[in-house]
């Protein structure tokens, strides 16, 4: 049977200033998220490590 929670890679967020004029942006990875297969959406938490978001994939996955 397949897991209902997987851990994915965060989503990219893009962070920009603008000084004097000038933009500056950047695309910064923000660690891991817990994806809901059956809702098929991303939940907001992030997780700075693979494991730390694992072992809650775990916990909501009855383990």
């Amino acid at each position: 049977m397949d897991e209902r929670y997987t851990v994915k890679s965060a989503i990219h967020t893009e962070t920009g200033s603008v000084r004097n004029g000038v933009i500056n942006s950047s695309v910064a990875p923000r660690g891991f998220q817990i994806y809901d297969t059956i809702e098929n959406k991303r939940h907001p938490d992030c997780y700075m490590s693979r494991s730390e978001a694992q072992q809650e994939c775990d916990r909501r996955n009855g383990r």
